[in-house]
């Protein structure tokens, strides 16, 4: 019995884990549920982007909206399938770790789109341009 109970705590936290991270992931605010919309537009404006500039940028962060959008779509039914399992007589610990591990999975190679996005950028600003930004995320940064 004290075994089941532990288990069932444990569940209830991971369950809590996967939900906070799911929730707190990339979720920035920003205009019309863009994470990165009124953000960006104003970094591109303090560095006086061209309109070619903004383009490609903007190009780049509509396709990680996109992928951004297709993870947040998968979660509930992740949740759903932890429930389930939460709510079971007897939990199948193989299928808890699998979900968890998916839905890591998917987060993480999202991360890696963010990572690639961050290089596409870099290219295509000049170096004046990422001087500026990385400025004042030094100077947000406190250094």
């Amino acid at each position: 019995m004290e075994r089941r109970s532990w288990f069932k705590k444990l569940g209830l936290v991971l369950l809590g884990l996967v939900t906070i991270g799911t929730l707190g992931a990339f979720r920035h605010g920003g205009h019309g549920g863009d994470f990165m919309g009124a953000r960006l537009d104003k970094m591109l404006d303090s560095v006086n982007a061209t309109a070619d500039q903004r383009a490609k940028i903007h190009a780049i962060r509509d396709q990680l909206v996109q992928k951004r959008k297709a993870l947040q779509a998968t979660r509930h039914d992740d949740l759903k399938a932890l429930l389930a399992q939460w709510d079971a007589a007897k939990p199948d610990s193989a299928a808890i770790h699998a979900k968890i591990d998916a839905r890591t999975q998917a987060m993480q190679s999202f991360a890696h789109d963010v990572a690639d996005a961050m290089v596409q950028v870099h290219d295509i600003l000049t170096p004046d341009q990422r001087a500026k930004i990385s400025a004042k995320w030094h100077q947000k940064l406190g250094e």
